[in-house]
């Protein structure tokens, strides 16, 4: 017993960080507390979990911030893996994974880039969510799109969602122009240029950032 509390102590140390809000909590602490987050992440999960293999699958998170769709998968019967570029977000998802002993939720601590997707393995189901107006800000239009398209030829089906053009109180809405007045035309439209023949709408989702809601999609080839 002492044992295991020196070695569980720096990870309750990394969720009291959460708690106090020194580390961001935009998702809530996966099987630790349902305590307000800066997102609600059940009801997006919630849609997406009937619409997932219902045999053993893999899943690759692309932004998994504290974790809470990487476990969710895992808990329904993924294995599962999550890849966040910010260390304390990395860190805070290990700690949930040592305390809640979910072996088979793994993540990576490592920034997904036009050169680090093309050595990503391919998997079941890609969750690319609030990522892709990062790439945007990060890479340029054209940079976001090829590394989208390169990852979407590692998976059969995704789970997409992005920032929009129409979030017009949100800098990187200056950027998005390309989406043109409708974000669910462009949005249809890019993934059916990547591959994916059946594309299902899931809803309108609120963000914590303004009162625009955010569309879903659950696309497969």
């Amino acid at each position: 017993k002492i044992y295991q509390w020196v070695m569980d102590r720096p990870h309750r140390w990394n969720l009291f960080l959460v708690n106090i809000g020194v580390i961001e909590k935009y998702q809530p602490l996966w099987g630790i507390s349902d305590a307000k987050s800066g997102r609600d992440c059940s009801d997006r999960w919630g849609k997406i979990k009937p619409n997932l293999p219902t045999r053993p699958f893999s899943f690759l998170d692309t932004g998994s911030q504290l974790g809470y769709f990487t476990f969710s998968a895992a808990e329904y019967g993924a294995v599962a893996m999550g890849l966040e570029r910010v260390p304390a977000f990395f860190q805070v998802a290990q700690s949930i994974r040592h305390l809640k002993k979910v072996s088979s939720a793994t993540f990576l601590n490592m920034e997904l880039n036009p050169e680090s997707v093309k050595a990503l393995p391919s998997v079941d189901v890609i969750c690319c969510m609030s990522v892709f107006h990062h790439w945007v800000l990060d890479w340029g239009e054209e940079g976001a799109l090829q590394l989208f398209s390169d990852l979407c030829s590692k998976t059969q089906a995704i789970i997409f969602e992005t920032g929009q053009q129409n979030e017009v109180t949100e800098a990187f809405s200056k950027h998005m122009g390309f989406m043109g007045e409708d974000h669910r035309v462009w949005i249809e439209n890019t993934l059916k240029q990547n591959g994916f023949q059946k594309i299902k709408e899931l809803g309108d989702f609120d963000t914590h950032l303004s009162s625009v809601k955010r569309t879903l999609y659950y696309a497969s080839k």
